[in-house]
């Protein structure tokens, strides 16, 4: 069990620096409270998440940690997987560009908005996770 909380935030602390790396280098600062509120609601509900489901159902960890191209078996799958983490990553990558070179503006409110409604749906994981104990990050058919 140990060793499963170490690694899982272990992981998670690389990720949140990638998340982090990924939001504000593009922007080229670190005064943009809008990802900064972002960054706070994300790494606030992964946490949170990881640390109840390493004490309640460390299985579900176990078997969420393995996911991305290189746990999946078909040629096929590690491609669509791989393009959909590149995918992901320009997902947090454009908005600092869109900072930077101030391509949109984004009232206050709708900002604000938008972080609601990203706590609004790790709420609906932790709840998806707390109901599926098989929510596994790969698709895998299991004997029982």
């Amino acid at each position: 069990m140990f060793d499963l909380s170490r690694r899982a935030y272990r992981d998670l602390a690389i990720f949140l620096a990638v998340l982090a790396v990924c939001l504000f280098l593009p922007a080229l600062t670190l005064a943009w409270w809008q990802a900064w509120l972002y960054f706070a609601v994300f790494a606030g509900a992964t946490v949170a998440i990881t640390a109840y489901f390493l004490k309640h159902d460390p299985e579900l960890v176990a078997n969420r940690m393995s996911a991305g191209p290189t746990a999946e078996k078909e040629p096929r799958q590690k491609l669509i997987q791989g393009i959909l983490g590149v995918i992901i990553l320009l997902l947090f990558i454009v908005p600092g560009l869109d900072r930077l070179f101030g391509w949109s503006r984004v009232p206050d409110w709708l900002a604000i908005l938008a972080d609601i409604a990203v706590a609004a749906s790790f709420r609906i994981i932790f709840r998806t996770f707390q109901e599926n104990t098989f929510a596994a990050g790969t698709i895998e058919i299991r004997a029982g």
